[in-house]
């Protein structure tokens, strides 16, 4: 795997920069095979990328601290970290993204709705937070959409969201030349 990590990365350049256990999500929300889990982080890391996994979405927080024993630097929804405030605090000092797809938790089931949503209190304790999809066309979303009902359900405004779109570039699997070409393009937080 390591090998053929390090090869892709030669291959694609710099389009290749993470790799994820998405495609082991039943893995990486349970985490149940801690070997394979260990095995593709110690690989991406002898190949120079980003780590990145789901947790917290379907199973609860511990999930996302077997994720954080990864070294994950981001996590797709963390959502359920909330359930457990020295997790948020450790997320926060920390400094792990979430990217968090509030209408995909919505139409799930996670939460009963927007206002119920965690992720202004995951925002407000501190945490990284980033808006995602997760799934447009399943779940008939865009971000401009996601963006318009966090308005609602919050209040929030052209500053939030630039706060969030900077955390979004900061932990993004990118160079930096890139990070701050994209940065020019957003007002400041």
């Amino acid at each position: 795997l390591t090998q053929w990590l390090h090869y892709a990365r030669i291959d694609f350049g710099p389009i290749f920069v993470a790799t994820s256990c998405n495609g082991l999500k039943a893995t990486s929300e349970r985490l149940s095979d801690k070997h394979v889990a260990r095995l593709i982080k110690s690989c991406a890391r002898e190949a120079g990328l980003g780590l990145t996994c789901h947790a917290g979405e379907w199973r609860g927080p511990q999930s996302v601290r077997d994720a954080l024993s990864l070294g994950v630097t981001r996590l797709g929804h963390g959502v359920r970290a909330i359930e457990d405030p020295a997790l948020v605090r450790d997320l926060a000092e920390q400094g792990v993204t979430l990217e968090v797809c509030p209408g995909s938790n919505v139409a799930l089931g996670l939460y009963p709705d927007w206002p119920s949503h965690p992720i202004a209190r995951l925002a407000d304790a501190g945490c990284r937070v980033t808006v995602s999809t997760d799934d447009p066309p399943f779940f008939d979303t865009t971000l401009s959409r996601e963006y318009d009902r966090l308005a609602d359900a919050f209040g929030w405004g052209e500053p939030d969201f630039a706060r969030l779109n900077h955390w979004a570039l900061d932990a993004a699997f990118c160079d930096a030349a890139t990070r701050d070409r994209l940065r020019k393009q957003f007002p400041p937080p």
